[in-house]
């Protein structure tokens, strides 16, 4: 196990900050297709938090060397886009991450009613706006 701190840098938006572009690299794919080779490396983005990424949620994946050529066709990425994102709830009065823990990360409600607890990284539920229903 690992523990990494790291400054995070972004914007505030409607009370949620976060990057605009997250991602992490590697240099090597063991899954290359087409002309790419394995030492070409890939690379997988999301916008938001970091833990979208690292979590395996949906993403945009793509070769550094090669970033225009896609295998999956326009439809299929569509269907495979990014629905939220996490952002860290700027408006949250209190929280405790050493009781709540992952708790923190709770989904909001799509309408962001105020009966529920703040959370302090939190779903954002609207829909981004490149994606379709």
């Amino acid at each position: 196990m690992a523990v990494i701190i790291q400054e995070v840098i972004g914007n505030e938006h409607n009370g949620r900050y976060y990057p605009e572009i997250s991602g992490v690299a590697q240099s090597y794919n063991f899954y290359p297709f087409s002309y790419i080779q394995p030492e070409d490396g890939f690379a997988v983005t999301a916008i938001g938090l970091e833990a979208y990424v690292v979590g395996g949620e949906k993403t945009h994946s793509f070769s550094p060397t090669y970033p225009k050529l896609q295998l999956a066709s326009t439809q299929d990425k569509i269907k495979a886009s990014q629905r939220y994102f996490y952002g860290v709830n700027m408006l949250a009065q209190d929280y405790d991450l050493y009781r709540d823990g992952e708790k923190t990360g709770k989904t909001l409600p799509s309408k962001h009613t105020t009966s529920q607890k703040p959370s302090v990284t939190a779903h954002w539920n609207t829909p981004l706006p490149f994606t379709t229903s």
